[in-house]
C-alpha cells in the first residue's frame, strides 16, 4: 500500500501517475493528492501556508484544483513537503490539453499583423523564435507547455519541426496570417493573453536579433552541448524563466 507521498510523487515524476487520472482533470487529481498528503502529515492549511511562505488562501486554491496556479507555488509546496517534481514527466500528464503549434502560430501572426500592424519582417525564422518564447513563458508561468510539440536546438536557434516543415520553403519571405493553416479560435483567453504579451515584448526585435538572443541563453546552449538538433529541455526552460523573470 503506497503512502500519500508516494502516490503524489507518482503523479509528479513517474509514468505511474496515469492510473490516477481516470476521467478527472490533472488539477483535480493533484488537489486530491495534495490535500491527502497534507492531512496525512497532520498539517493544517495555516501550518502548511507558513511552511511555504504563502497565504492560507493559496493553499486553499491549490487543494481546490484551481486552474492556472503558478509554478512557484507548486514548487514551494513540493519543497515544503519534500516532494520531487520533474517537468518533463509532468508534461506527459497534460498532453491532451496542449494546442496545435499551427493554432498558436496563427494567433501570433494575427497579433503581429492585425493589432501591431507590423508585417515587414515576420519571416519563418522570426515566427519560430516568437513561438519558442511563447512556449517558454507559458511553461514558466503555468507549468504547462502551450503546444504539443517540442523545440529542438538547431543551428539558428530553437525550432519546432512541425512549423519548419510547413514554412521551410518561405525562406526569407514574409509569413502572413492567411498563410498559416491554424485556428486561433481554439485557444483560450489565457493563451491569447500570454501570446499578446510575448509579441509585445519580442516582436520589436529582428529575426536575427532573436536568433542571437536564444543562442546566448541557457536552454539552447545546454541542448547544443548534447548534439545537433537535440530537444530543448523543459527543465532548462523553467529554470531559465525562474532566473530571468521570477528572481529578477
Amino acid at each position: 500500500m503506497k503512502t500519500s507521498k508516494q502516490k503524489l510523487e507518482d503523479l509528479l515524476t513517474t509514468p505511474g501517475y496515469k492510473k490516477y487520472l481516470n476521467e478527472q482533470s490533472l488539477a483535480t487529481n493533484l488537489a486530491v493528492q495534495f490535500k491527502m498528503h497534507r492531512e496525512t502529515c497532520k498539517l493544517s492549511q495555516v501550518e502548511l501556508s507558513k511552511m511555504m511562505g504563502v497565504q492560507q488562501s493559496t493553499v486553499a486554491r491549490l487543494e481546490s484544483g484551481a486552474v492556472g496556479i503558478s509554478t512557484s507555488t507548486l514548487q514551494k509546496f513540493c519543497s515544503a513537503m519534500n516532494l520531487k517534481l520533474n517537468f518533463e514527466n509532468y508534461k506527459e500528464v497534460i498532453k491532451n490539453n496542449l494546442s496545435d503549434p499551427m493554432d498558436v502560430a496563427k494567433y501570433i501572426t494575427e497579433v503581429v499583423q492585425l493589432e501591431f500592424k507590423e508585417c515587414y519582417d515576420l519571416t519563418h525564422l522570426k515566427l519560430q523564435k516568437l513561438l519558442y518564447y511563447v512556449q517558454l513563458h507559458y511553461f514558466g508561468q503555468f507549468l504547462n507547455p502551450i503546444i504539443e510539440h517540442d523545440f529542438q536546438a538547431w543551428e539558428h536557434g530553437p525550432v519546432c519541426p512541425k512549423i519548419y516543415n510547413e514554412f521551410k520553403n518561405f525562406k526569407d519571405n514574409i509569413v502572413f496570417f492567411k498563410d498559416v493553416n491554424g485556428d486561433s479560435k481554439k485557444l483560450t483567453d489565457n493563451d491569447r493573453e500570454l501570446i499578446e504579451f510575448v509579441v509585445s515584448r519580442y516582436a520589436k526585435f529582428s529575426a536575427w536579433e532573436l536568433r542571437q538572443k536564444t543562442h546566448s541563453e541557457m536552454p539552447w546552449k545546454n541542448a547544443r552541448k548534447k548534439g545537433i538538433n537535440t530537444l530543448i529541455s523543459l527543465n532548462d526552460m523553467k529554470l531559465f524563466y525562474d532566473i530571468t523573470e521570477v528572481l529578477t
